[in-house]
């Protein structure tokens, strides 16, 4: 099982990287217990903030600290 949270993101903004973003998501879901029921698995998926929300792309994490 793993659990998946989607961000829309606006076009890149000057000095914001994709890495700034997932660094943030994996932060709030520690602190948030976001993953715990998932075993600490967590997939971030970037989504266009437009209508059609379009998946940019995404990464898997393992909160546990065994990988990610």
């Amino acid at each position: 099982m793993i659990r998946v949270v989607g961000i829309r993101v606006a076009p890149r903004e000057e000095g914001r990287t994709y890495d700034d973003i997932y660094s943030r998501a994996t932060t709030l879901a520690k602190k948030y217990g976001i993953a715990d029921s998932s075993g600490g698995r967590l997939r971030v998926v970037l989504v266009e903030a437009t209508a059609e929300q379009k998946i940019i792309e995404s990464r898997d994490f393992d909160l546990t600290g065994g990988g990610g």
